[in-house]
């Protein structure tokens, strides 16, 4: 009777230790900007980030959800970028050999307006799908008739496709065709740039933004471009 006993003992500390081992450890870490500013949280689970979950709406999009072939932390399948449930912006596919397989970008407003990159199992870009866009949003500017106080500050946001076998360059284009390189890389986001910009004199402007996209070790550049006008006023 004492052997049977001690035999169900072992067994039920093995199955204890087994679903030790199952269980998933998950774990949140907060991240902040240069200036200490809650932005959002990174989601682990048993050490391989699953989600990136923004708290901070300045950001539009409300998370980036890895995904991943048998759960491997170098395997990705998708990486994949959310608002309200639905994919925006920036969305890459991967081979299980690990090779880009799809890139996207997505616009926020309609989801069948998009720029998408396809490439084959080695790697090697095959063909485009849709336009060449960047989504670009603009703060403290009256959009009733594009008024901004003088001395109010303007954030600039611009969205755009960044393509990993690609080169793409941001500009502010004034009416003489030079282009200014003014733009900074968000340290988060691969696909957003940012500028701000005072304004401390009166008068009418305009503000044309261009993007420049060009593949690698390839001649040919594609540009997208909008302006923007607003009036600087008392």
């Amino acid at each position: 009777m004492r052997k049977i006993t001690l035999y169900i003992v072992v067994l039920i500390f093995i199955s204890l230790l087994s679903s030790c081992k199952d269980k998933s450890v998950y774990l949140k870490k907060q991240f902040f900007d240069s200036k200490n500013k809650y932005i959002g949280d990174s989601i682990f689970i048993n050490n391989i980030i699953k989600t990136i979950v923004f708290k901070d709406s300045s950001y539009v999009i409300d998370s980036i959800v890895y995904n991943r072939y048998n759960n491997s932390v170098n395997n990705l399948k998708s990486i994949q970028t959310f608002k309200n449930g639905k994919n925006i912006f920036e969305n890459i596919d991967y081979f299980e050999n690990g090779n880009i397989k799809r890139y996207s970008f997505i616009d926020e407003d309609n989801s069948n307006y998009y720029y998408q990159r396809n490439y084959d199992s080695n790697g090697n870009f095959l063909n485009t799908y849709g336009y060449v866009f960047f989504k670009g949003y603009v703060t403290n500017i009256n959009l009733d008739n594009l008024e901004v106080k003088k001395g109010t500050t303007i954030d600039y946001k611009i969205f755009y496709p960044n393509p990993p076998d690609c080169k793409a360059k941001i500009y502010v284009r004034v009416n003489d065709s030079t282009l200014f390189d003014v733009f900074h890389k968000s340290k988060y986001l691969n696909f957003l740039q940012t500028v701000v910009k005072d304004n401390n004199e009166l008068g009418t402007y305009q503000t044309n933004i261009l993007l420049e996209l060009k593949q690698n070790n390839n001649d040919s550049v594609i540009r997208y471009d909008k302006t923007l006008f607003f009036k600087v006023v008392p």
